[in-house]
């Protein structure tokens, strides 16, 4: 459990340092950073069904997080120069990939959220990654490790939790190599 706990603010640090250069769903304008008065996290949680003794308490740790950052006054956005607050809209999807799929989509399309935040489990974040890459949306992913989730090609998913499976950091590594980049960082907990 402490560990899970631990994974979980981990998560949210990560979430927290990089909210503010999250754009919106590519059907709604991106507001200008002046109008910016929250910031609209979209998750779902399966509140019943095989998914939701591992997804209720993840969804915890989110509504966790965002009381203790808007509790400090919200997440600070550098371009405005001032926090911001967070505000997560969430639906139940009982732990069916098909309602789901329906459930992110709403999320993109009528919330209008600034980035998601994907269920438990590879299963139903599998809906979500071709979705968040489509609307062009970063992903935050805290346990899907499905090795077709991460490609050079699609840079909206962001895993948060060690991952189950030697597999998709070869996808990783094949991305960063490709990129000219000076300084490379990763954060490792236990």
């Amino acid at each position: 459990m402490r560990n899970k706990t631990i994974g979980t603010v981990a998560a949210g640090v990560l979430m927290a340092a990089t909210l503010a250069g999250c754009g919106t769903s590519a059907s709604s304008p991106t507001p200008a950073p002046s109008s910016l008065k929250d910031i609209t996290i979209g998750t779902l949680y399966s509140g019943s069904g095989s998914y939701a003794t591992s997804s209720l308490p993840e969804y915890d740790g989110l509504k966790f997080w965002a009381t203790q950052m808007n509790n400090h006054g919200g997440v600070y956005v550098k371009a405005l120069g001032k926090k911001v607050p967070v505000k997560i809209v969430s639906y139940n999807d009982q732990s069916s990939a098909t309602t789901a799929t329906n459930l992110y989509s709403q999320l993109m399309t009528v919330n209008h959220v600034n980035i998601l935040v994907a269920d438990f489990g590879s299963v139903l974040t599998s809906v979500a990654v071709p979705l968040a890459e489509e609307n062009k949306m970063v992903l935050f992913d805290q346990t899907g490790t499905g090795t077709t989730f991460f490609t050079p090609n699609n840079p909206y998913i962001v895993l948060t939790s060690l991952p189950n499976s030697g597999l998709w950091p070869d996808s990783l590594a094949q991305f960063v190599i490709q990129k000219p980049y000076k300084r490379v960082y990763c954060v490792l907990h236990q």
